[in-house]
């Protein structure tokens, strides 16, 4: 079903996160992925306007949330 884990790309990694750990909090991956999309379009191509404008400080603070519950969850 999956490839081994090393080969995962981050979609990969935040739908598993999301039918996982953060089942019952999947707003908190979809707004992580958000940022992915963000950065995505600007390191490909800066002239391609990005599907949602995520600042720095969004950023931070919606994976910082990923990330405290990842650290919880251990």
């Amino acid at each position: 079903m999956y490839k081994e884990i090393e080969y995962w790309k981050p979609p990969e990694i935040l739908d598993l996160l999301k039918r996982s750990l953060f089942k019952g909090n999947e707003q908190l991956i979809e707004l992580a992925e958000e940022v992915l999309k963000y950065w995505v379009a600007h390191g490909k191509n800066p002239k391609n306007p990005a599907p949602v404008n995520v600042t720095p400080k969004m950023a931070y603070d919606r994976l910082e949330k990923v990330i405290d519950i990842l650290i919880a969850k251990r």
